[in-house]
């Protein structure tokens, strides 16, 4: 495990009050990153030393230690993480927190997901001052996951436009960002009756001035959850004012692709965009400019965003 978070990694992240939420799929040959709130053993302690497990550090407790609530408040020296994946049984662990680092912000490691793996299981293990083992494993059950397999990527289906000049220096993106919600108003207070998901893209641009407002744009290309191409668009993106150093700033910000309606008694399903690929461009005179990177935002499932 290592302290790195990459972007596309799915996080678990163990919560204080015993809870635990989880943000995107766990995907085999992926990455997994848990976050751990210490806080979580505050006020948990093993009462006696036979309600240890057994088992050795690198197995699964077979029973969970009687917790006494506000047992002495020892202070937390040390928390190890550990992640079994099956069907092969490789585990992981890592110190989330090392002895006499009096840190309580959540903590969080990077693991490797074994290619093979259709699920994983979570536990954790707290060492007190004294030496007393606390284990944080759902009364020796373990948390466990399901593991999903790798959705395909789309192909580089959104091809450079033929004769495009590629110029960084010219053309570049300064943040993206791809939005799947439900635009269905629903009363205050109260969850909307009906769903309307609307994909929305925001690009921001630098392009050096200068610059005809009127010729900077984006090829977009929508896709699936198998890979499979949705629709495409061409659509120009609005001048925002200079961003300095002789550029000025672009901008596209919009719904670009109306998914699955449904109210009462009515549905109108849509194709669930899972994937947004888009290409930047500028004219300047005769020649089309681009940056050369095909752009790619992911979208969580039509089930989630609803």
């Amino acid at each position: 495990m290592s302290p790195h978070l990459p972007n596309d990694a799915a996080v678990l992240a163990f919560l204080d009050g015993w809870r635990e939420l989880q943000h995107g799929d766990i995907t085999a040959g992926g990455s997994l990153v848990v976050r751990y709130e210490p806080t979580r053993f505050a006020e948990a302690r093993a009462a006696a030393p036979n309600a240890e497990p057994d088992a050795a550090p690198d197995a699964a407790p077979n029973a969970a230690p009687k917790v006494v609530p506000n047992a002495g408040r020892v202070e937390v020296q040390e928390i190890v993480g550990y992640a079994r994946f099956l069907p092969g049984g490789q585990i992981r662990h890592a110190t989330l927190r090392r002895r006499r680092v009096a840190k309580t912000a959540a903590v969080a490691a990077e693991i490797p997901v074994p290619p093979e793996s259709k699920q994983v299981e979570l536990w954790f293990q707290r060492i007190d001052a004294d030496g007393h083992t606390v284990w944080d494993s759902r009364f020796g059950e373990n948390y466990r996951f399901d593991v999903v397999r790798p959705r395909p990527r789309p192909i580089d289906s959104l091809h450079l436009r033929t004769g495009a000049d590629v110029d960084p220096a010219v053309i570049t993106v300064a943040e993206d960002a791809a939005v799947k919600e439900n635009a269905f108003a629903g009363r205050p207070g109260y969850p909307p009756s009906g769903a309307s998901l609307q994909t929305s893209l925001h690009v921001a641009a630098r392009v050096r001035a200068p610059i005809d407002p009127r010729y900077v744009w984006v090829d977009v290309h929508f896709f699936d959850a198998q890979a499979s191409f949705i629709h495409g668009d061409t659509l120009p993106l609005r001048h925002a004012g200079a961003a300095g150093d002789a550029h000025e700033l672009f901008v596209l910000d919009g719904v670009l692709y109306q998914g699955s309606v449904a109210t009462p008694g009515s549905v109108t399903p849509r194709p669930d965009v899972r994937t947004v690929q888009y290409r930047l461009y500028c004219q300047l005179g005769d020649r089309i400019v681009t940056d050369g990177v095909l752009h790619r935002c992911e979208l969580a499932t039509d089930a989630v965003s609803g």
